[in-house]
């Protein structure tokens, strides 16, 4: 039976170590992967991190409606400013992070495989 979960569901959470806002919902955990939706304020940045999932863990940032943004690499960076869609897929122990160049909030989507689990995440 289809899952419909609204925005206004989703259990907010602000991460101080990533310094990202994450909304979450139970409902959107799936055996093989879970899906978060993300929020970076204007200005600010989604501190550069990586996760450690075991060889086969993968992330991909769904940036739905574009956005005016900076992905963070570990050795390089590249910017983006555009109302397309854009899609960013991350492997398990990549560096990577976002920093917000708009003015407005930053929203997107996570799917993370496997399903993301505390402890995971180090702040480089």
């Amino acid at each position: 039976m289809a899952k419909i979960i609204k925005y206004t569901e989703l259990d907010w959470n602000h991460l101080e170590k990533e310094n990202v806002t994450v909304g979450f919902n139970p409902k959107m955990v799936f055996e093989r992967f879970d899906v978060i939706h993300a929020k970076i304020k204007p200005k600010e940045t989604l501190k550069k991190h990586f996760h450690e999932r075991g060889e086969t863990g993968q992330e991909v940032f769904c940036f739905y409606n574009g956005g005016h943004f900076r992905l963070l690499l570990e050795d390089t960076e590249k910017e983006f400013d555009t109302p397309d869609p854009i899609y960013i897929n991350f492997s398990n122990n990549e560096i990577h992070g976002i920093e917000n160049l708009s003015y407005k909030t930053l929203e997107f989507q996570v799917w993370c495989s496997p399903p993301f689990k505390p402890g995971e995440v180090t702040v480089k």
